[in-house]
């Protein structure tokens, strides 16, 4: 079951200041060795991701099973207005897909 976690609300087109996660199952940390990390809109799943480690709007710091961290880092974030159910989503280089975390972002006018 994924971690659920709210962003505080954002104003669209100001700097996001970015948040870390680490990481974790049962057996405590993960190895995040070669694994991209997405976060997807739920309404949107047949699109591209929104922010992905592809492009640099996610990184791994840690990948280690010792502390597996990822950090959403500082950047403005200019999505239309509205209330995103959203889930981060970690597929290893086995194949394996995993929600990590989920929860809701909204996204509000100046």
């Amino acid at each position: 079951m994924a971690t659920n976690y709210n962003f505080e609300n954002h104003i669209s087109g100001d700097t996001f200041e970015g948040v870390i996660f680490h990481l974790g199952d049962n057996q405590g940390s993960i190895d995040l060795t070669g694994a991209k990390v997405e976060l997807f809109i739920d309404h949107y799943l047949e699109l591209q991701p929104m922010l992905t480690t592809a492009n640099g709007t996610i990184v791994i710091i840690d990948e280690s099973a010792v502390d597996s961290t990822i950090n959403i880092p500082n950047q403005i974030i200019n999505w239309p207005i509205g209330t995103y159910d959203y889930s981060i989503r970690i597929t290893f280089p086995n194949g394996k897909v995993k929600t990590y975390i989920s929860g809701t972002w909204i996204i509000v006018e100046r």
